[in-house]
């Protein structure tokens, strides 16, 4: 796990979270949740810390979402690893709710950059924290699937929004 704060020093490990792609874990710092585990990352590290509140919380939101419950993905993130302008566009990201979509182009354009759909892409690609910041919810200028770093790729990210627009017809 690297860092550009060299005070942090320790970090915590919450799951396995049970996903129909296979386990997930959580990876978080006294500052807040720092990275999801899925996929190609089957063994997390031995944590420094103890599992704090915020890890439980979600936890537990995690969990509920693959069980159907749509909850808002709330608290603390830890995302030092991130540049100012892929925060921006993970906050936006995180806006879009459950079983939507915006195109890379709708997220450039609403950050204020109109010209930087790929830059927007090059974001979500380095998202360490799929479903928190769904980046699954942006697709292609036609509606197309374009890439996805989770497992499974780009039928995941189908079964993704296919799943939450089912989950909200039912809520």
């Amino acid at each position: 796990m690297t860092t550009r704060n060299k005070e942090r020093r320790g970090f915590w490990v919450a799951g396995p979270v049970e996903t129909p792609f296979g386990p997930l874990y959580l990876v978080g710092t006294n500052r807040g949740l720092y990275r999801i585990l899925w996929g190609n990352h089957p063994t997390p590290p031995q944590p420094v810390l103890a599992l704090p509140p915020e890890g439980r919380a979600w936890e537990e939101t995690l969990r509920a979402y693959f069980q159907g419950r749509l909850r808002p993905m709330e608290g603390p993130l830890d995302l030092d690893w991130a540049t100012p302008f892929q925060q921006a566009v993970y906050a936006y990201v995180r806006t879009i709710p459950p079983g939507e979509t915006r195109t890379y182009g709708q997220v450039a354009r609403a950050l204020g950059r109109p010209g930087a759909a790929r830059a927007v892409g090059q974001a979500l690609a380095r998202n360490q924290l799929p479903i928190v910041i769904p980046c699954h919810r942006v697709v292609a200028q036609q509606g197309n699937l374009h890439g996805y770093s989770g497992p499974g790729g780009v039928a995941t990210k189908a079964w993704l929004l296919k799943w939450e627009r089912r989950r909200r017809s039912v809520e």
